[in-house]
């Protein structure tokens, strides 16, 4: 889930290490040779001041935007590790090892629009290298995956820092605990979520015991709804940040939103942020 936050503010008034080359497998070896190898700390922007005055003073504040990091799964599978010679995985093109189709639970994917199969994956102990390949050239495998990771039993290892081999791409890997003949590896590619727009021009109109956010919709389709939190005088921020509900664009809530159950003669700040 990425996110985009508006925040601004007011008083109240009057106060890798490349891997190594790979080793022959067996004889014949196989055809793979080798070619050449923040929603956490809020940060503040300029401050909005934004006064208000109800039945006892209630003072208003907004607060600051900050953008979260967040992935997209693009593939993910449990492979059952067939070994044959120090190779731990599965290859549709070794006879003697297990096939890709049967050994993951899921061998395809699809990624910007082209399909990919997996053809080949395993341990190679031998070098402690890890490999997997989809029946490409491994240098267009990795330009078009270059965004991802590969994630092997928690182990993120960014594509864009493999080398490729013919058909494959590769990483320098060395599981602890070593991967063992019928055992499983979880498996996954994620990719990263682009950013929301931020909400600009967060403003605030109290009453008695709520207050009316405000704010402007950056035109951005991708966001679902907006979340927004608040702290009441020197108090900490919410733990957590409160659904806007109906608030994905085109909905009544796109825009504008009312907290109530609020303390009169109390100073509040808020902030709010997209969601996608």
């Amino acid at each position: 889930m990425k996110c985009a936050r508006r925040e601004a503010g007011a008083h109240r008034p009057a106060a890798s290490t490349p891997p190594r080359s790979p080793s022959s497998r067996r004889t014949p070896p196989r055809d793979r040779s080798r070619a050449d190898p923040p929603g956490g700390r809020t940060r503040l922007f300029h401050l909005l001041p934004v006064f208000a005055l109800l039945v006892g003073a209630l003072g208003l504040f907004t607060a600051a935007p900050a953008q979260a990091q967040s992935t997209t799964e693009v593939w993910s599978a449990t492979l059952t590790v067939d070994e044959d010679a120090g190779y731990y995985g599965c290859d549709n093109d070794h006879g003697t090892q297990a096939d890709c189709s049967t050994a993951l639970d899921d061998d395809d994917f699809d990624y910007g629009g082209k399909s990919y199969t997996v053809g080949v994956v395993f341990w190679n102990s031998n070098d402690d290298q890890f490999s997997i390949g989809f029946g490409a050239f491994g240098a267009a495998t990795k330009t078009a995956l270059g965004s991802l990771t590969m994630n092997v039993d928690g182990t993120a290892l960014a594509v864009s820092d493999s080398a490729v081999g013919v058909s494959d791409i590769f990483w320098t890997f060395d599981p602890d605990p070593d991967w063992v003949d019928g055992g499983t590896v979880t498996l996954s590619l994620t990719a990263p979520v682009s950013k929301p727009a931020k909400p600009t021009g967060l403003t605030a109109t109290v009453g008695d015991q709520r207050a009316e956010l405000s704010w402007t919709d950056p035109s951005d389709s991708s966001i679902t709804k907006y979340q927004y939190q608040k702290k009441a005088g020197s108090a900490a921020w919410d733990t957590s940040w409160t659904d806007i509900p109906s608030s994905a664009p085109g909905e009544m809530n796109a825009t504008s939103y009312t907290v109530t159950g609020l303390t009169n003669g109390t100073a509040y700040r808020f902030r709010i942020r997209a969601v996608n």
